[in-house]
């Protein structure tokens, strides 16, 4: 008997599902040429052709800028996109972690990793889900209440083969559970195991990009299981018909992964050239000194009195380093959209756990949206308290750094110490780092370490 459905399994299963759009049912009325156009996008998408589907839902939005169709279309085509270049980013540091670390230290695949490459692909992807966010929300805001989509997650290329097969199995490029089997639906739905170092998630040199099956999904949800002997039928009749309910779960979902990545891009995360040339040359000098911070100490007190200032230290980071990212995306920009996906997934969270959305899972979804919605916009209600839940002794408000982001614009001078390397004493330059953190708790714990 296969296992009950998992809220990981739930997950990954809308995600994929919910941005696999290829047909809408028509509203009556309307231009006839922008219905034709939207016909021929369906047509296009239904076929696996994304690139003539997107062209074709500008088209109409070229026209008819408010229409929640072509929204909807365009909106989720940018979920596709922005979920696709994600896998291809995962396998690509997969790829090059794998080969950095052939024959070498961990410090040489800190230095030789491109930092930099990597925060402008997930630039890229933020810029999807932004676009993906903004048009499922202005197609929600004009969708009428009998608007439908039908959703066929099986009609895309998924493993890239430049084939489309919508009836034969889509296979991971790795053997998840050590048994040989790489069907994904089989994996899916069989006692699922840790991945163990993907180079590619899914296969390219086999035919196939069926995973979904709806069968598989009504008698894990309402009948808790599957016979032993269960094997899904890949068909036409696995597809979701989607309401306007349906839409705002898909951009409860878009809201979730910019809460995740916008943070990524708040500030510059490339510590080249100037930190990975001082970890080169410790590798190489390391041998020459007594002890391994002599290396350190000697190097970064350069007026050798004892203490490694802040000026010292940060003289070994690129300037730009944790200061807010300069692309036009990131920085105070990637702050408040990180606010508002935020505030945005609370909102919707909230609403779809009233309307029973979450009964599948035991977690405490209720006070973990409620928890968000504290930490971003009230000052008197912080995560973390000393000894325990108590009003008293509060230290962590997260709110400050989303109501003052200019305050926080170089981390540099809040995160670097001086250290007193001969008397054990620690200095942060401002104890409450901005004012996240209230000083008191700080101090002590500054103390106890200084002891």
């Amino acid at each position: 008997m296969l296992k009950k459905i998992s809220l990981a399994t739930v997950i990954f299963i809308l995600l994929l599902s919910l941005i696999s759009c290829t047909q809408m049912e028509q509203e009556a009325g309307g231009d006839v040429p922008l219905i034709q156009t939207l016909q021929r996008a369906e047509q296009a998408l239904a076929q696996g052709d994304d690139s003539s589907a997107e062209r074709l839902f500008n088209q109409v939005l070229n026209s008819d800028p408010i229409n929640p169709k072509a929204n909807t279309g365009i909106g989720l085509l940018n979920l596709l996109k922005a979920n696709r270049k994600l896998l291809t980013l995962m396998e690509s540091v997969s790829t090059e972690l794998g080969t950095n670390s052939r024959g070498s230290s961990s410090l040489m695949r800190l230095i030789n990793f491109d930092y930099s490459q990597i925060q402008r692909d997930l630039t890229d992807i933020v810029i999807d889900l932004e676009n993906a966010k903004n048009g499922l929300e202005i197609a929600l805001t004009f969708m009428s209440p009998d608007s439908t989509m039908t959703v066929y997650p099986n009609r895309f290329d998924w493993n890239k083969d430049g084939y489309t097969d919508a009836a034969s199995p889509l296979n991971l490029s790795f053997d998840l559970r050590g048994d040989g089997e790489t069907r994904l639906w089989w994996v899916l739905f069989d006692r699922p195991a840790p991945a163990i170092g993907p180079r590619r998630f899914f296969d390219s040199s086999k035919r196939g990009d069926a995973w979904f099956d709806i069968q598989t999904i009504n008698g894990l949800i309402y009948e808790d299981s599957l016979s032993p002997n269960y094997s899904p039928d890949f068909d036409e009749k696995d597809h979701i018909i989607l309401s306007k309910n349906e839409i705002e779960v898909i951009l409860g979902f878009v809201n979730l992964e910019l809460s995740v990545l916008e943070p990524t891009i708040i500030y510059d995360l490339n510590p080249k050239p100037e930190f990975t040339d001082f970890l080169t040359t410790a590798s190489n000098t390391m041998h020459q000194y007594a002890h391994p911070l002599d290396f350190a100490t000697q190097t970064l007190d350069t007026d050798q009195n004892g203490t490694m200032t802040n000026t010292e230290i940060r003289t070994n980071f690129p300037e730009t380093f944790l200061r807010f990212y300069s692309n036009q995306q990131g920085g105070v920009n990637a702050v408040n959209d990180w606010k508002d996906a935020l505030n945005d997934l609370v909102n919707i969270g909230l609403k779809l756990e009233r309307e029973g959305f979450f009964e599948f899972t035991r977690a405490d979804v209720k006070g973990f949206f409620e928890a968000i919605d504290k930490a971003v916009n009230t000052e008197s209600n912080y995560l973390l308290k000393e000894g325990g839940i108590g009003e008293d002794s509060i230290y962590i408000k997260p709110s400050i750094f989303f109501s003052n982001p200019e305050n926080f614009d170089d981390l540099k001078d809040l995160l670097i110490p001086d250290i007193g390397y001969l008397t054990f004493n620690i200095q942060f330059p401002d104890p409450t780092f901005g004012g996240l953190i209230n000083q008191t708790p700080v101090l002590n714990l500054l103390r106890q370490f200084n002891k």
